[in-house]
């Protein structure tokens, strides 16, 4: 612990839980000291309401580019020549910003110490010692970590051990769920429900994510603010109205207007505060609580993907630029990250790690040198005799009634439970006859995103749909196809960020193989790491080659629309910042793959078009350029390099426009079915598109999203599989489909009427 005395008259680089922890340490020894808090993510002096508006108007630079530069600005000096232009060009930007008084810089004592907690980056325009600050005493308490094999058992062994904690007579009040995801939270947060066990969550909301708000967007673009103020008023929440009133009521009319788009993100990225309540069991990001000895904390999600978030890029200013001005290095800023982590686990006296081996990948153990004892327990979720959930003992009362009327075993409390479930039992009938509305707001509810797969097999069939993705009767079975998959995705994904990436390592050591054909698995790996070492290279090549080397990596994305989410993970997205944002995506697929026109027209291959329709949602003002499969497998007897070469080349469709594709790849060696004529124009090929194609491609997106929208709200879940075609007998719908014991649609003998 630290002497108080010591920081009196100080600055201190701390983040917000800290600020609360060593301000609250003052108040309750009731010492009033003159300290000045910073964040090394916010180093400004002063800014003016009046940014955005005035970097649209003046440098007509986007809200999102100007909330990054905003970052650099303490960094740049104004009587410095840089060896980047675009160095230059901020340095022009932050004396314009000056002479505006919308922007000044940060002025600190030089008498005050600098502290920093966890090891906190501080600025390099600093030019003093920084000393390190202990918040809390190490625990020498152990940690026990819960591993479970995958996310639903991981939330069933938090529950349990609230259920724990209460029977120990710990108070409601002094239990706190970390790091919980979205979808832990929904898991859990329902057998609390279930249990009358109240909770509540500390995470703000994003108003993007309220209903109508997508509405009031929409009328302020197209109708202008004094329509979209009567919208506010009359059809949003008082919670909302009073948010987005008191940050409309900071600016004028006029600058409003002229900016309507700056005016619409900002909006867009404002956060609703939870309502407090006490009593209650509190969810928390780790990042974001305040610590209490007298608490007890279960910290979800203990793996290396998930505790910590690294940063693996920055994505306006190159490293030499970063470097030429001082800015902290990924190094600098992921060792506070990690250090951060690291002091929470040492310090925290009555923690209780969770492990969840497998999510959508496998996850693995974090590698951190931690002072202090880890007990590893192997969970294992067991359906007790004893429940605090109704619905549990309603099956007690399924099972029972089947052995009492199929072999006339008759357990004690049958009796019981007869009288207590039989009126509300629903007998089974072989037919589908509709589904109760109630039934189908709690499905809509519990399972409300939307992805390409999903309109794509709600197109083939809705009752297919119905099954696979409301009712989730379709059992997951993993095979060495999806292993090879995730594999080549997270090898592709590491090179792109660092091409000296140990490729051995990744493709011999991570994932776990299907055990049930483990017998596979060296000849897998051995022959998956051959083929990389011949892709790899032709990967490097391109992002060498290409001016679109601002790249992305697993961008995953989740868009409110109406009462649902538009999700998914874009594999890669490839930049050219010109005058213009030019952007391409790319899809890796085993397997050859190709997009065409005619297939999203019929509702098929719809990845990559949501995929667009997402980015676009998301940035803009960016141009697409292209839109690719990439196959990732060399295939049998293609081991030329030409072959492999010509194997590995993006599929899809491009726009018609030279000067820009050969910014993409200037000699077409990486872009399949475009060629150049004798006079140096692209060929006539269908695979070129203008603009506005690229729009009607993303309004398709959107028209499929909302016809599909407003068929499951009504409940159309029809057995209605496409026809046969050519010579094939069954329906493309039910071609690979697990469900005909239950539609009998094979027993019409093919009638699909």
């Amino acid at each position: 612990m630290f002497n108080l005395r010591l920081i009196d008259n100080s600055i201190i680089f701390c983040d917000h839980k800290n600020k609360i922890n060593i301000l609250r340490t003052l108040s309750e020894k009731s010492l009033f000291f003159d300290i000045k808090f910073l964040d090394y993510k916010n180093v400004v002096g002063h800014i003016n309401k009046k940014y955005y508006f005035f970097m649209k108007e003046k440098y007509n630079i986007s809200y999102d580019l100007s909330k990054e530069i905003k970052n650099y600005l303490p960094f740049i000096s104004i009587k410095k020549e840089y060896n980047s232009k675009r160095l230059n060009d901020l340095k022009n930007i932050k004396k314009g910003l000056l002479e505006g008084n919308i922007y000044s810089d940060l002025i600190l004592n030089k008498n005050s110490n600098i502290y920093t907690v966890n090891k906190m980056c501080v600025p390099s325009f600093i030019k003093r010692e920084a000393y390190d600050l202990e918040l809390t005493a190490l625990s020498k308490k152990p940690i026990k970590l819960n591993i479970c094999n995958n996310q639903k058992e991981q939330a069933y062994s938090v529950y349990e051990t609230v259920l724990e904690l209460l029977e120990k007579g710990i108070n409601i009040e002094n239990i706190i769920i970390l790091n919980a995801s979205e979808s832990d939270q929904l898991t859990i947060q329902k057998l609390l429900r279930d249990s009358d066990i109240p909770y509540i969550t500390n995470q703000r909301i994003q108003v993007t994510k309220f209903p109508k708000i997508s509405s009031l967007f929409d009328i302020l673009d197209n109708e202008g603010l004094k329509p979209g103020l009567a919208y506010l008023n009359n059809e949003l929440s008082p919670v909302l109205q009073d948010k987005l009133l008191s940050i409309y009521n900071q600016y004028l009319d006029k600058d409003i207007t002229k900016n309507m788009d700056i005016f619409i993100s900002i909006l867009k990225n404002t956060y609703i505060d939870k309502t407090e309540f006490s009593d209650s069991i509190r969810f928390s990001s780790i990042d974001n609580y305040i610590y209490d000895n007298h608490k007890y904390y279960l910290l979800m999600n203990y793996a290396d993907s998930s505790l910590i978030k690294y940063i693996n890029t920055f994505s306006y200013l190159t490293k030499e630029e970063l470097d030429e001005i001082g800015y902290y290095s990924l190094k600098e800023i992921n060792n506070y990250l990690e250090k951060d982590i690291i002091n929470q686990l040492e310090t925290i006296e009555n923690l209780i790690l969770f492990h969840s081996k497998k999510d959508k990948f496998e996850n693995i153990l974090p590698i951190l040198s931690i002072n202090r004892k880890i007990s590893k327990f192997n969970y294992r979720y067991v359906v007790k005799e004893t429940s605090y959930l109704k619905t549990l003992n309603a099956l007690e009362y399924a099972k029972a009634s089947y052995d009492f009327n199929t072999f006339y075993i008759k357990r004690n409390d049958y009796s019981l439970l007869y009288n207590t479930y039989n009126q509300t039992q629903n007998r089974y009938l072989h037919q589908f006859t509709g589904i109760k509305k109630e039934d189908l707001n709690y499905l809509l509810k519990q399972n409300n995103t939307l992805t390409a797969s999903k309109i794509e097999s709600y197109n083939l069939c809705q009752f297919q749909y119905l099954l696979k993705y409301l009712l989730k009767l379709d059992k997951f079975e993993t095979n060495p196809y999806q292993f090879l998959g995730k594999l080549t995705h997270k090898v592709l994904e590491k090179v792109t960020i660092d091409k000296n990436t140990d490729i051995d390592n990744i493709v011999l050591n991570h994932f776990d193989f299907p055990e049930e054909e483990i017998y596979k698995e060296k000849i897998y790996r051995e022959a998956l790491l051959k083929e990389l070492k011949k892709i790899v290279p032709i990967l490097i090549d391109f992002h060498k080659e290409t001016k679109f080397n601002i790249i992305e990596t697993e961008v995953e994305f989740k868009i409110p629309y109406k009462e649902f989410f538009i999700t998914g993970i874009i594999d890669k997205a490839m930049i050219y910042k010109k005058e213009n944002n030019y952007f391409i995506l790319i899809d890796y697929k085993l397997n050859e793959k190709d997009l065409k026109i005619s297939e999203i027209k019929k509702k098929r291959l719809l990845q990559l078009p949501l995929y667009l329709y997402a980015y676009t949602s998301i940035n803009k003002d960016y141009i697409p350029v292209g839109l690719y499969y990439q196959k990732t497998s060399i295939g049998r007897y293609k081991y030329k390099e030409d072959a492999i070469k010509s194997s590995f080349k993006l599929n899809g469709i491009s726009l018609d426009n030279k000067n820009i594709i050969q910014e993409l790849d200037r000699d077409l060696n990486y872009i399949k079915s475009i060629s150049y004529k004798n006079n140096g124009d692209f060929s006539k090929n269908n695979r070129l598109i203008d603009k506005d194609e690229f729009l009607n491609i993303k309004q398709d997106v959107i028209n499929y999203i909302e016809e599909m929208i407003k068929n499951i709200k009504q409940g159309k879940f029809n057995i209605n599989p496409l026809p046969e075609y050519k010579k094939k007998t069954d329906s493309i719908s039910c071609e690979y489909c697990k469900f005909e014991s239950i539609c009998y649609n094979k027993n019409t003998g093919g009638d699909f009427s």
